[in-house]
This record gives structure tokens, C-alpha cells and sequence, in this order.
């Protein structure tokens, strides 16, 4: 009956002046050094007593506690003080008007807000060096209340609180993190990034810090000699002011109110109120509306506000900025990026800068970011209008709950940061921001959306290049991924409406037997899934391309223009995206690869077939040419060089299998990397170490025959082409070896299959109108039709037995398509029809990545993500090369005149 009870409660709860140096006589003394902490390999430590002594000593009387010894001990009186002052000062107010701390007050005399203003005069007798020792010489202790990161800043905070008054749970000293492999492969090779992890924190976000500091106040004033009436402390909250309300109070011992938005905010937020003995309202209305009401409610009961409205929050806050400075030994970050949503915040990080700089502990402050999500984006228009007018709005559903406010508190706040520091205000969809977010989490972070806001407005700035390569960058994550495990689990399963779920990493469903797992860890183990996908390759590679005569390439094309459209293009549209892309160099010496653009499957017949007879000697001829007049062949003969080679049978050139086999690859290209579409496991025209890539299918005519996305498939079965190769010979002289002839045989009078020889005009609207594409062995799957299946949605039925497939260490061939063997294609119907219902829809939202569909394609002009992107991260990941790439001087390893007569002929 509990039980039943417990879950209806939770149901009700989910529906619903410059600084200047201390003079001698006013400079207090640092703390000794011997009172600090030293490693045990200091050479300067004590010698170690023996055990026996060492559990005797201790620091303090064993009956007494750290709050007590540090009432044994107080710190001297530094005659330092704060106070409330109007924020902004109002035009006409009163100027001196001001308010004790101790007063419960929250609006300025013209209902404006306030703010906590400290006797800078006062901190000013002590030096910058003095305030970052003293800093610095409570990192790690637990000296009450020192321990804690805001506390070991109290002058800077409240610095006429007593000790024994002040409630922390040690917060603050978070980590640092040095986002390396993000800022390196995704941020275009920034190596100074770094992500300061407020949400490491007791209750997992950095409301903990602000938290620490209004709950010690109000502790302050609940206890003798104020004694004031204070029945509770109350907040409105996206979930996780909350949290830290709820836990500051609880370990106070004073009541906590909490206003919460039904169904606005993740369960494990909503549980940490309930855990820690909050009052909790559910209420059904968003934050704004929740927090209307708390005013009401705080207005008529002794009621404590804590929200962000009352700006001792922000002095805890502030001490983050003031961290960040400590962790980077008080040198600045050139950029702090930061999540804005009741923009107090981005307030607070810019006072605690300033207040370093003004009091000498640094000598300037970083330029400030505020992101915010798209769906809650008020400061954004505010700042794209040129601060005109602010306009508040109804904010949209969010993944960044936290954020989703559309009429900020502290928007003055924010204006008055942004352009102290040169600010900037940046948005992300909310596709950008789960993706950011996932993208860093596939580096080694867990991170919130919120950081997904504010790391992709980096990813912005960086293309928009605001940010520069080598700058200091901080991004501020401000709360922990697993608040926010819900939305991750959604993303991964690619279950987020009218989102592409780009970087998804589902877990894949594999059969309880030795074989069949060690097949999934092969693919996986050359590369992530998706990895591919999401690397950025400019900043980690240069490529240098020959100058060839023309004759190989340009003439080729001018004299027959068709070689534009045909399969094999993808070695014209290389060369000119090549030309023009960010990793080409025009300096061989800092090249890590060397392109040479030989089209050579230009050479067409009449009806449009490429004749590949003369592709060796080319070939031949541009090898010799490069070895003749550049010296970066023959030191590696070609290892640190690349080929595009989209031949039915790569670098065998020949169309024929048989005589592909006899010819073998080309012998010159023997140290190469061949870039082809032809892909066979243990097949002589199959080197280690080749890109298997997408052949060309033209994207701008695709484009014109897409249909509406919900257009229903109609079509099980759908395939188009010829069934027999020669002289309806079913096991042919090509390819097929009868699985072609045998799809026909078996399944031509069946009612779920549309095939046919015929390819009428409606063939690429088909294609989207069916659920099963069939890419049988012949001139699939390493011809368009692969291509099609995958940007059409089609699932790509691929019945190739050893099959090497486009990026295949990248793209999740076994999750979004269909592996039927050769013999089996007879039992095709029965094994396509037994398919659950979920996982063809799975496949389905998995072939919905406009991603996955970018990777297939040539665009022009290119596009992130597109085949040309994943080609060179192919080679990317080849670097650095190996020792057995350069050769010794002298040493030769290919062999000139080896291969048939014909080809060693002249070109």
C-alpha cells in the first residue's frame, strides 16, 4: 500500500579605482609556511616520527569539532565590510542609498535590484600579492571554513560573518578539465581549451556556491543576537537552485520551500528536493510563473527569498571566476564561456574578475560569452538589436531546462558584463546543443546540455573565427551530465523528435556467440562508430597537391565533359575540392600528404563506359613525372602519397574480375594508399590500408526528387537493374556470382517485391516509398544504388558476402542496413519479413541522420561531414606516419618495369 501511495505522490509531482599595495604598518602577516601542506617527497619535510607518536598527535582536543577549534582560533579583524547598494544606481535616487547586510531586502527604493558592494578602499591596504597567498595557502585544507572554495575567499565575499555561522559542505575547488582531444580534433587544433567543471559539485551544479553563502546569511540572522522571525528559506526553481537550497538547508536545519514547474525539469533534479526534506510544489506553470508567485508568497510569510533576485547569491558565484584565475597560477583566459538563463551568472563571473583586477591580483579580465539556448533566447535579441530594447518572452521547452527563462532577473546584470568585457551573446538550437554535448562527451566528458549551449557557441565563434586557434578558452559547465540522464538516453536511441541524433551511440544488440561478437569488435575496433563522422580534419593535416600538366586531368575532362556524372567522378571532385580546401599547403616540406590528380577513368566509350586500358600507363607516366621533378616520392616511393583510384576493380584497372585478379594492383602503387570504391576482404585489389569510399551519385539531382518525409513506404521490396551479366549467364563474367539471377529467379512473380530491369523515371521517388532497397553483388554495392538507399531512407538490403562497405570503420553498417549472404537470398522474403517491427523503425530514424546521408555524398560546393571531409579523415588517422614509411638513402623497394608489357608502354 506504501508503495502505491509513494508512486501517486511522485505521478502528482511530475504532471503538474586601481589597486594599490599595502603600506608596512597596515599589512597583515601571511599565514607561516610551515602551516602549509607538504607532499612527502618535499625535501624540507619533518623527518617522520615513529607510529606510535604519530597516532598520538592531533590537531585539535579530540572532543572538539573544526567549527569549534576555528572558534578557538578566530581570524584577526581586518576592519573590512559590505553592504547593499542600488543596482543600477536609479538616474534621480538617493546616492547614498545603501542597506545592511542584515536586512531582509531585495529592491532597491525604486524597485530596482540590488547589489552586494564591498569597502574596496578597505581590501585595497593589502596587496594583490597578498590576497593570492592568502588564496592560495587554504587550497586543500580543512581549516573551517577555509576548505571550501567560496569560504577560502571570505573577505571577498562576507567578510563580517562569523564563522560558526556560515553553512558549507565544502563546495567549490572543482576541476579544471583540459579538453584536449576536443579542442584538437573538433575546435580546428585549439590546444587551450578548458572546461571548468562547476557541476562537480555536493549537489551537482554550481548553484552550491551562491547556495553556501545566502543559507550561511541566513543562519546569521535566524540566530541570537538578530534572532529575526524567519520560518524558511524559498525559491523558485528549473531544478537546480533547488537542489542546492534544499541541501544548504537541510544541513542548517531550516526549513526549505521550493516552487517547481511541473514537468519542466528531470527527475533526478526533482528527487533532491524531496530527499532532503523540502516542501515541494509542484505547480503547473514554468519558471517565470513560479517565480511571480514566490514573490507573492515571500511577501506576506517570514519567508527568506532566495532566488536570484537576491544578489548574495552572486558572491559565491563569483568565487568561480575567482578560481578559474587561482587554477591558471592568476594568469587570465583570453574567453570564459558561459550558460545564461537568469543571466545572474555571467554577473558574477565578471565581478569576480573585476574585483581581482581592481584589488592588483591581475591586471585585466577575459572578454565574457554568455550562450543561451535558442528556445529561451531574450538576452540574444537584446544584444543582435544593439542593446535597444530588451524584450522578454514565453520561453520554448528546452533540453537546458536550467535556462529556459524568458524574463531574466538579471538581464541589467548581464548588459552591464557583456560590455565591460567586449562581451558577445551566442544561441544554439537545440539540435546544436545535443550535439555539442554529446560530441564533447565522446572525448571523456559527461556533460549537462547547458554546457551543450555554451559548446556550441564555441563551435560557432570558432567558425566564425571570433575565437582564434591559440587562444585560452573557458568553457563553464555548470551542472553534471547525470541530472540530465534522460535526455542522454533519448538522444542515444535517436528517439528526439525532428532531430538527427548525429553523434547516437546505441548500444548494439549482439547474439550470445563467440563469432558473432567478435565480428561487431573487429568493426568497432578500427574506430568508434561515428567517429569519423564527427572529426573535423582541418588542423590535423596538410596536403600537398601536385601541379600536373593538364593532359592527365583538365584536358581529359574538357574533351569528354560526361565524365562529370558517371560512378566514378569521385576522382574529379577530389582534385577540385583539394584546390581550394583548408588542409592543402603549398609548402612540400610541411606536407603530410601528397595528392597526385591523374583522371583515370576519363577515358570513356561511346555509350559512356570507362575503358580503363590506359589508366596504368597514366599512371606510370604521372609516378615518373612527380619522381622526376619533386624529391618527395622517391624518399618514401610513395608511402606518404595518395590515389584516387574508382575503378570496378580499384588499381587492377580492368572491369573484368578474372583478369583484375591476373593483373593485380598497379605495381608502382604497391607503398600507396588508394582511395577506391571496390572494397573485398582478402581480394587481390584490396590493399591493407585503403579508404573504401562512396561511389559518385550526383547530390544536386537527388535534391530534385525528394518527396515529403512522411510520405508513407509503401514498397517492402524495391530494386532495379540487371539480373544476369552475359548472355544471361546467371553466373556471369563479372560479378554477380548468381545472386542477382537468383533475386530474379525466386522472387519476380512475389507480391512484396517490385524489381524489374526497367528504371522508369519515378525510380529515386521509389526508392523513398520503400522500406527495403536491395544492393546485391554486380554493380552494387560498390555503385550508386548504396548511395541512394542511404540518402533516400531506404534500408540497403546488401547481399555481398565479404563486402568491404564505404567508411565502414565509421559508419554503422550493421545497424542501419541488412546483411543477407549469398546463399541465402533464396529465404530473402522470409528473412526480410521476420524483422521486428522496432528495429526497421530503428534503422529507419538511424538513416534519418542528415549526417549519415552528408557522408555518401560529393557535394559541390563540400560540406561538413561530406565523403570528401571523410576521406581525409581517413588519412588523418594514418599520422603520424611510421618509421617504414621514409627510406633509407639508396634503398628501393618498387620495382619499375614490373607488370604486363602493355602497360610499361609510353603514355
Amino acid at each position: 500500500m506504501a508503495a502505491t501511495s509513494h508512486a501517486s505522490f511522485m505521478s502528482f509531482l511530475l504532471s503538474h579605482p586601481q589597486p594599490r599595495s599595502a603600506t608596512p604598518g597596515t599589512r597583515l602577516p601571511l599565514r607561516p609556511a610551515a602551516r602549509r601542506v607538504r607532499c612527502a617527497t618535499d625535501a624540507a619535510a619533518p623527518t617522520a616520527q615513529p607510529a606510535a607518536a604519530a597516532s598520538t598527535k592531533h590537531r585539535r582536543a579530540a572532543d572538539e569539532n573544526i567549527r569549534e577549534e576555528a572558534a578557538r582560533h578566530p581570524a584577526p579583524k581586518q576592519g573590512l565590510s559590505a553592504w547593499y547598494e542600488p543596482f543600477p544606481p536609479a538616474p534621480n535616487g538617493d546616492p547614498n542609498e545603501r542597506y545592511s547586510l542584515d536586512e531582509i531586502v531585495y529592491r532597491s527604493s525604486s524597485g530596482g535590484l540590488l547589489d552586494v558592494r564591498h569597502d574596496m578602499e578597505a581590501l585595497a591596504r593589502f596587496s594583490g600579492a597578498y590576497w593570492r597567498d592568502l588564496f592560495d595557502s587554504r587550497i586543500g585544507r580543512t581549516t573551517w571554513p577555509y576548505g571550501s572554495g567560496v569560504w577560502s575567499k571570505k573577505e571577498f565575499v562576507l567578510p563580517e560573518i562569523d564563522p560558526d555561522h556560515i553553512v558549507s559542505l565544502f563546495e567549490g575547488n572543482s576541476n579544471l578539465f583540459w579538453a584536449e582531444r576536443l579542442g584538437r580534433d573538433h575546435l580546428g587544433g585549439m590546444n587551450d581549451l578548458w572546461v571548468k567543471h562547476c557541476g562537480i559539485s555536493h549537489t551537482g551544479s554550481f548553484k552550491d556556491l551562491g547556495m553556501t553563502v545566502l543559507v550561511s546569511q541566513v543562519n546569521r540572522l535566524r540566530r541570537a543576537p538578530l534572532s529575526r522571525p524567519i520560518a524558511g528559506v524559498g525559491c523558485a526553481s528549473t531544478g537546480d537552485t533547488s537542489a542546492a537550497l534544499s541541501a544548504y538547508c537541510a544541513a542548517a536545519g531550516i526549513p526549505a520551500i521550493v516552487f517547481l514547474p511541473a514537468n519542466r525539469i528531470s527527475l533526478e533534479q526533482l528527487i533532491q528536493p524531496i530527499a532532503n526534506g523540502a516542501t515541494v510544489l509542484s505547480l503547473d506553470t514554468d519558471f517565470d510563473g513560479c517565480m511571480r508567485l514566490i514573490r507573492e508568497v515571500t511577501a506576506e510569510l517570514p519567508i527568506y527569498l532566495a532566488n536570484s533576485l537576491n544578489s548574495l547569491r552572486l558572491e559565491g558565484q563569483k568565487t568561480a571566476a575567482i578560481e578559474i584565475l587561482q587554477q591558471f597560477d592568476w594568469e587570465v583566459p583570453d574567453w570564459v564561456i558561459v550558460p545564461g538563463g537568469n543571466l545572474g551568472n555571467i554577473y558574477a563571473f565578471y565581478k569576480g574578475f573585476e574585483m581581482c583586477r581592481v584589488l592588483g591580483l591581475v591586471d585585466r579580465v577575459p572578454r565574457l560569452v554568455c550562450a543561451q539556448a535558442a528556445n529561451a533566447n531574450p538576452l540574444y535579441s537584446y544584444y543582435k538589436s544593439g542593446w535597444t530594447e530588451f524584450q522578454p518572452q514565453v520561453a520554448k521547452p528546452t533540453f537546458a531546462s536550467a535556462i529556459q527563462i524568458g524574463d531574466p532577473v538579471s538581464v541589467d546584470r548581464a548588459v552591464v558584463a557583456l560590455k565591460a568585457t567586449n562581451g558577445i551573446v551566442e544561441e544554439a538550437t537545440e539540435e546544436e546543443l545535443m550535439n555539442a554535448m554529446s560530441l564533447a562527451d565522446r572525448t571523456g566528458m559527461f556533460a549537462c546540455p547547458h554546457t551543450g549551449v555554451a559548446l556550441a557557441a564555441l563551435f560557432k565563434l570558432r567558425d566564425q573565427r571570433v575565437i582564434g586557434s591559440n587562444e585560452r578558452v573557458v568553457v563553464v559547465s555548470t551542472a553534471h551530465g547525470l541530472k540530465f540522464s534522460q535526455s542522454k538516453i533519448d538522444y542515444h536511441d535517436s528517439k528526439i523528435e525532428d532531430m538527427a541524433c548525429k553523434y547516437a551511440n546505441p548500444p548494439v544488440s549482439v547474439k550470445a556467440d563467440f563469432g558473432a561478437v567478435m565480428d561487431v569488435l573487429k568493426k568497432r575496433l578500427k574506430g568508434s562508430a561515428g567517429d569519423v563522422l564527427e572529426d573535423n580534419p582541418v588542423g590535423r593535416l596538410k596536403v600537398y597537391v601536385y601541379d600536373l600538366p593538364s593532359k592527365y586531368n583538365k584536358k581529359l575532362l574538357k574533351k569528354d565533359p560526361r565524365c562529370l556524372n558517371h560512378m566514378f567522378a569521385a576522382e574529379i571532385f577530389m582534385h577540385r575540392f583539394l584546390l581550394s580546401s583548408a588542409v592543402r599547403t603549398f609548402n612540400p616540406e610541411e606536407a603530410d600528404w601528397f595528392y597526385t590528380p591523374v583522371y583515370a577513368t576519363c577515358d570513356l566509350t561511346p555509350s559512356g563506359l570507362p575503358l580503363p586500358f590506359k589508366s596504368p600507363r597514366m599512371m606510370r607516366s604521372a609516378i615518373q613525372l612527380i619522381a622526376t621533378n619533386w624529391p618527395y616520392w622517391n624518399r618514401s616511393e610513395g608511402a606518404d602519397h595518395f590515389f584516387v583510384t574508382p575503378h570496378d576493380f580499384g588499381a587492377c584497372f580492368h572491369y573484368q574480375e578474372e583478369k583484375a585478379i591476373g593483373r593485380g594492383i598497379l605495381p608502382l602503387l604497391q607503398r600507396a594508399t588508394l582511395v577506391q570504391t571496390f572494397g573485398q576482404k582478402n581480394h587481390v585489389c584490396l590493399k591493407d590500408g585503403s579508404i573504401t569510399i562512396p561511389p559518385f551519385a550526383p547530390p544536386q539531382k537527388m535534391q530534385t526528387h525528394l518527396i515529403p518525409p512522411d510520405t508513407p513506404r509503401s514498397i517492402f521490396v524495391y530494386f532495379r537493374g540487371l539480373f544476369y551479366d552475359t548472355g544471361n549467364d546467371p553466373e556471369g563474367g563479372y560479378y554477380a556470382r548468381g545472386a542477382r539471377a537468383s533475386v530474379w529467379e525466386n522472387f519476380k512473380n512475389n507480391p512484396l517485391f517490385d524489381i524489374s530491369t526497367d528504371h522508369p523515371p519515378t525510380y529515386y521517388e521509389d526508392m523513398q516509398r520503400s522500406v527495403f532497397c536491395l544492393c546485391p553483388l554486380g554493380w552494387a554495392p560498390w555503385s550508386p544504388r548504396l548511395v541512394e538507399a542511404v540518402v533516400f531512407g531506404c534500408i540497403p538490403v546488401i547481399i555481398a558476402d565479404d563486402i568491404v562497405l564505404p567508411f565502414a570503420d565509421a559508419i554503422p553498417w550493421e545497424e542501419i542496413g541488412v546483411f543477407v549472404a549469398e546463399e541465402d537470398v533464396p529465404r530473402l522474403d522470409s528473412i526480410l519479413a521476420s524483422i521486428p517491427t522496432d528495429i526497421i523503425l530503428r534503422k529507419q530514424r538511424l538513416l534519418a541522420n542528415p549526417s549519415m546521408k552528408q557522408a555518401m555524398l560529393f557535394p559541390q560546393p563540400a560540406q561538413p561531414g561530406d565523403a570528401f571531409h571523410q576521406i581525409l579523415n581517413g588519412l588523418a588517422r594514418k599520422l603520424p606516419h611510421g618509421d617504414n614509411v621514409f627510406l633509407k638513402p639508396g634503398e628501393r623497394i618498387l620495382n619499375w618495369t614490373a607488370g604486363p608489357p602493355g602497360d610499361l608502354k609510353p603514355w
